[in-house]
């Protein structure tokens, strides 16, 4: 359990800045148990031969083994399927299609540039749309929960099908997993990424006597949940993992001198000093010129901290879940 009562001075104040300061800057980073640094191929090379990393208990009595942390869930994605023939569920990101891909953030425009073919399928007629008018090929209306309905997908052979975040958005997802199987070759490939149930940002906010949930999810999943659900429809699991999207392993004093390096550039970083008169605008920017946003820097060194201290002590205190798993019946690796 959080030591809440000793510690409600970090508890509290990192609470604000982990709910709106998600975003990971830079690229992928791994560390398995206690911080020994990993790239995506030297994790996916000794995975099977490491059992820090591959043996997780859960369940009624059982304990949480050492598992991967990744610091970012988009990289982590995006460099797996690299070079791959990837079938990607939910490819759209519902109201924010257009905002994320002129921000770089859209999923299924970084896969673009990084698999060898990438075919996409979500429910969503308007994005979709939108998605090919902006060039995106091999598109599909369907619901995924029933991916026999379009016939294109039949016949076809997958390196990879992917499900990043949507899997809380089923109103079935046991009827997803037995459905999509004709879908599998001898080698293919299931990833799935959810929010964590567990993760120390849900148990801040409930300290708060509130949920950190997006109004669409229908489910929350522990890595017992999701792996006994894949389970119980034929898949067996290959790999775990967990995603932060704070980087906690970052420098301190680098990231603050980053960040107050871009304030002066910025030169908006600072808001006006609560009961002062209203500053001219060349007063205002005289001011962030010399005054850095002090608030800003303790919330994020007090959110890192919090995050190294719990993430040390159980890594499924993690933002969130990373599985891959196959069909029982596949190939072996």
């Amino acid at each position: 359990a959080i030591p809440v009562q000793r510690q409600p001075g970090i508890l509290r104040h990192a609470l604000a800045f982990l709910v709106k300061h998600r975003q990971v800057e830079g690229g992928i980073d791994i560390a398995v148990g206690r911080g020994a640094g990993l790239s995506v191929t030297e994790l996916f090379g000794t995975v099977q031969k490491s059992d820090a990393v591959s043996t997780i208990e859960s369940g009624m009595g059982g304990t949480l083994g050492h598992v991967a942390i990744i610091i970012g869930r988009q990289e982590f994605v995006v460099e797996y399927a690299t070079g791959k023939r990837v079938l990607h569920l939910g490819c759209v990101d519902e109201g924010l299609t257009e905002q994320k891909y002129e921000l770089g953030q859209l999923l299924h425009a970084r896969l673009q540039k990084k698999t060898r073919e990438l075919w996409g399928v979500d429910v969503d007629a308007k994005g979709l749309h939108w998605m090919q008018e902006h060039g995106f090929p091999n598109l599909y209306l369907a619901d995924i929960e029933d991916l026999s309905s379009v016939p294109e997908l039949k016949g076809q052979s997958f390196d990879l099908i992917l499900l990043s975040e949507v899997m809380e958005h089923l109103d079935n997802p046991g009827q997803f997993l037995q459905g999509a199987r004709f879908l599998f070759g001898p080698d293919t490939e299931l990833l799935i990424t959810v929010p964590n149930a567990t993760s120390l940002a849900n148990l801040l906010m409930n300290w708060q006597l509130k949920e950190l949930v997006h109004p669409d999810h229908n489910y929350w999943f522990s890595l017992h949940t999701l792996t006994t659900l894949l389970g119980k429809f034929g898949y067996r699991v290959t790999f775990t993992a967990v995603y932060s999207q704070h980087d906690f392993r970052r420098s301190i004093v680098g990231h603050l001198t980053q960040r107050w390096l871009g304030g002066h550039t910025m030169q908006q970083r600072t808001p006006a000093v609560p009961g002062e008169p209203d500053a001219t605008t060349d007063e205002k920017q005289q001011k962030n010129l010399h005054m850095p946003n002090v608030k800003g820097w303790i919330q994020a060194v007090r959110t890192t901290l919090t995050y190294r201290r719990y993430l040390k002590r159980n890594p499924f205190f993690a933002d969130g879940l990373i599985v891959i798993a196959r069909p029982q019946d596949s190939k072996e690796n």
